[in-house]
C-alpha cells in the first residue's frame, strides 16, 4: 500500500478500513518516511514498511513474512 493516494484519503486510511473489514496484512512500501507519517503507519499495525525504490527481492521477502505471520 502506498501512503500517498490520488482520491479521497490516503494508503493509511486505506489500510485501516482494508485491516478492520477483512483482516488482509498490509505492507507500505512508500517514500515518505518523516515522523508523523511513520506513527501514523504504525497504528495501523502494518505488517511491514517499506521504503521506495523497492528491491524485488526485499519485497518477496516482506511478503512471505506477512504471510507466515497472518
Amino acid at each position: 500500500m502506498d501512503i500517498r493516494l490520488e482520491h479521497q484519503g490516503d494508503g493509511i486510511q486505506a489500510a485501516t478500513f482494508i485491516w478492520n473489514q477483512l483482516q488482509i496484512p498490509i505492507i507500505f512500501v512508500t517514500g515518505h518516511s518523516d515522523q508523523s507519517t511513520v506513527l501514523r503507519a504504525q497504528k495501523t499495525f502494518p505488517f511491514g514498511y517499506m521504503l521506495k525504490p523497492v528491491n524485488v527481492q526485499d519485497l518477496q521477502i516482506a511478503i512471505a513474512t506477512a504471510l507466515d505471520c497472518w
